[in-house]
Parts: structure tokens; sequence; C-alpha cells
């Protein structure tokens, strides 16, 4: 992996975790925890995740291949109430595969 692509997936990352820190254990936001997550092709190519884990453990998952931090926060901001499963079943197929490899 190039060392600029890294060091901008790195930020997006450390955004999420911010963003994390300031929406997880509110009250009124049913999110326990938020991840981003990349994960490396054999090919070479790259998807990108973001995971929100709600209170009583469901999960949401949202594609956010080449979004900026400003894109993730939105997403953020759908999911935080919940309701989103559509791309739960595809993230489990790939990742649980075997030929995929988890890079953040």
């Amino acid at each position: 992996m190039e060392k600029e692509k890294l060091v901008a997936l790195l930020k997006k990352q450390m955004f999420v975790d911010r963003v994390a820190y300031a929406i997880c254990g509110q009250d009124r936001i049913p999110v326990e925890e938020i991840h981003y997550e990349v994960w490396e092709h054999p090919d070479g190519w790259y998807e990108e995740w973001l995971r929100i884990v709600y209170k009583g453990g469901a999960h949401a998952i949202r594609s956010v291949n080449a979004t900026s931090e400003l894109g993730i926060f939105e997403e953020i901001g759908k999911l935080a109430g919940g309701g989103y499963y559509s791309e739960n079943f595809y993230y489990k197929e790939l990742t649980e595969s075997g030929t995929l490899t988890q890079i953040l």
C-alpha cells in the first residue's frame, strides 16, 4: 500500500474514533461502538466499511469506499438511530470468506 493511501485511511480511522468517543454511551443514542474498517482483496483493491454496534447487540454495516470524513460523518448520523441492515450479509460473506485481509 502506498504511504499516502495508508495515511489517508489512518486519518479516517482517527476521525471515526473521535466521533465514536462523542456519540457512544449517550443516553438517547442507542450506539455502543463505531468502527472504521479497511479490508484488502487479493488483487490489491480495498473496501472501506463503517460498522456500528447498537445497544442490545445488533449492528449495521455501511460501505464508505472513497468517502470523505464529512461523508462518513453523515453516514454515522443516518445510522445512529438504527434500522439499516441491507449490507450486513455482503459484509459478513466477504469478511468471513478468508480471502480478504483486514488492514485497519
